[in-house]
């Protein structure tokens, strides 16, 4: 499917491109910091941004907590 197609079916659905990146990578992020011991860095490598710094600021956007909150928060306490 072309990248054009893809963004016609989305806007036909009423969903952009970029909020359905964000919500992927929200509930990945999610599930690495609760369910890993994976360091935050290479979890934001995996979730495709370029430091770790980007993917704080926008995780914490999302959800309000830090990465590190967010996963001792949930029990993991691994950092």
């Amino acid at each position: 499917m072309s990248a054009r197609t893809l963004q016609r079916r989305l806007d036909q659905c009423g969903v952009s491109f970029a909020d359905l990146r964000h919500a992927v990578r929200r509930r990945l992020a999610a599930v690495m910091l609760t369910e890993t011991t994976m360091p935050v860095t290479l979890i934001a490598l995996h979730l495709g941004y370029s430091e770790t710094s980007a993917f704080t600021r926008a995780f914490k956007a999302m959800t309000g907590r830090a990465p590190l909150a967010f996963r001792n928060e949930a029990g993991t306490g691994a950092g």
